[in-house]
C-alpha cells in the first residue's frame, strides 16, 4: 500500500513539474519573440550610423578634377546614380552626394539586394531561389507574405548557427564550419574592393581605412534586418519622382533644404522601410523608419504637366508596356516601361513540396 501511494504520490510530483516547465518553456519562447523583435530606433540608429560613415568617407575624399568622377563608368551607371541628368551629374553641389550615392549602390547591389548572392559556389538550392525571390525585382521585391518572410528568417538563422553572428557581421573566423566563413570573407572582400578600387582612382592620396568599417557596418545591419520576422528593406525613390517636404519617405540634403516640392534629381543615401509587425504580421502596411536622403529641384510648370500626364497613363494600365494613342498611330513610348507587380504568393505556392517545408535543413553544408 505504501509503494502504491509513494508511486501515486511521485506520478503526481512528476506531472506537477512536467507542468511547470512547460509553461516556463511557453514563457520562453514569448521572451525570445520580444528579444527578437528589434525597437525601430535600434534600427533607425545603426542604418543612419552606417550613413554617416557613408558621408564621412565622401568627405575625406579629395578630387583635384570633379569631373574626373563621372568619367568612372562604373560611377555613372551605378543603381542610384544611373538616371541622373547629365546637368545634375555635372553640378558641383552633387560631387558629394555622388560618391555617397556610388557607396550605397555597391553596398545594395551586393547585399541589401540579395545577401545569397555570391553563394552560389556553396549552396545552389539558396542561390536559385534567393536570386529567384530577391534579385528579379530591382529594388521592388515581392510584396511580403508569411511564407517569404519565413523562408527568409530561417534561411539566415541557419546561416549563423554555422558561422556565428561575428563572421557574418565583422569576417572574424569561428572556425565553425570554415567553407562558409571563407566564402563571407570573400564577399566582403569584394564589397570592400569594389569601393575602393574606383575611388582611389579619383583620390589617390586617400586613406581608405573607414571602408573598413562600412563594411563591417553594412553587413551588421544586413545581419539584423534579415533575422526580423517582419520585412525591413532598404529602399529607395526614382530618379524624377514627386518630392514634397511632407512626405515620410523622402527628406532633403543640405544642398536643397529650401525647396518644399519638386522632383527627386538625386538619391544620396537611401532609406529603411518596414511591413509591421515585428510578430510577422500585418505585412500589408507599411512604415518609413528612416526617409531617402534626396537632392530635390523645383520643376518648372511644363515639365510638372508632363509628368502628371504619364503618371496618369501609368497608373491607369495593368500590363508590360503603356501603349499611347495619337491621331495616326500607336506606338511604345520608350522611356514608359512598367513591370508586372511580382506575385510573392506564385513563388512559393510550391514551398513544401520543397528543401524549405518546416523541420527540413536548408542546403548550407555542415561545419568541418
Amino acid at each position: 500500500m505504501n509503494d502504491a501511494a509513494t508511486s501515486t504520490s511521485n506520478r503526481s510530483l512528476v506531472e506537477a513539474l512536467d507542468a511547470k516547465v512547460l509553461s516556463l518553456q511557453q514563457k520562453l519562447l514569448c521572451n525570445v519573440d520580444k528579444i527578437d523583435a528589434v525597437p525601430d530606433a535600434m534600427f533607425a540608429t545603426e542604418f543612419r550610423q552606417l550613413a554617416k560613415a557613408i558621408k564621412a568617407l565622401s568627405r575625406q575624399i579629395q578630387l583635384k578634377d570633379p569631373e574626373s568622377l563621372i568619367r568612372i563608368d562604373a560611377v555613372t551607371q551605378s543603381l542610384l546614380v544611373g538616371r541622373v541628368k547629365r546637368e545634375d551629374l555635372n553640378s558641383a553641389v552633387c560631387i558629394r552626394p555622388i560618391i555617397e550615392a556610388f557607396v550605397w549602390s555597391i553596398l545594395y547591389s551586393r547585399l541589401f539586394c540579395n545577401p545569397y548572392k555570391d553563394c552560389h559556389q556553396l549552396s545552389s538550392t539558396i542561390y536559385a531561389l534567393a536570386n529567384k525571390i530577391l534579385s528579379n525585382h530591382q529594388h521592388r521585391w515581392p510584396s511580403p507574405t508569411t511564407s517569404s518572410e519565413k523562408w527568409r528568417v530561417i534561411s539566415m538563422e541557419q546561416l549563423v548557427q554555422r558561422v556565428g553572428e561575428e563572421a557574418i557581421a565583422t569576417g572574424k573566423i569561428q572556425g565553425k564550419c570554415l567553407q562558409l566563413e571563407a566564402n563571407i570573407r570573400r564577399v566582403r572582400s569584394k564589397v570592400k574592393d569594389i569601393i575602393e578600387g574606383y575611388l582611389i582612382r579619383v583620390s589617390p592620396g586617400t586613406n581608405f581605412s573607414r571602408v573598413d568599417a562600412i563594411v563591417d557596418k553594412a553587413f551588421s545591419l544586413a545581419l539584423h534586418i534579415f533575422l526580423q520576422r517582419c520585412r525591413i528593406q532598404v529602399v529607395y525613390p526614382d530618379i524624377g519622382d514627386t518630392y514634397d517636404k511632407e512626405q515620410p519617405h523622402l527628406d532633403s540634403i543640405a544642398e536643397s533644404i529650401e525647396v518644399e516640392k519638386g522632383r527627386v534629381a538625386l538619391i544620396a543615401s537611401p532609406g529603411l522601410a518596414k511591413w509591421v509587425d515585428g510578430e510577422g504580421k500585418h505585412l500589408d502596411q507599411r512604415l518609413d523608419v528612416v526617409p531617402a536622403m534626396v537632392l530635390a529641384k523645383p520643376v518648372a510648370k511644363e515639365d510638372d504637366e508632363k509628368q502628371v500626364l504619364m503618371e496618369r497613363l501609368t497608373s491607369s494600365k495593368d500590363e508590360a508596356l503603356v501603349r499611347i494613342k495619337t491621331s495616326t498611330r500607336k506606338f511604345i513610348h520608350p522611356q514608359v516601361v512598367i513591370p508586372s507587380k511580382p506575385k510573392s504568393e506564385d513563388l512559393f505556392m510550391k514551398i513544401e513540396d520543397t528543401e524549405m517545408a518546416d523541420g527540413v535543413q536548408w542546403a548550407w553544408p555542415d561545419a568541418d
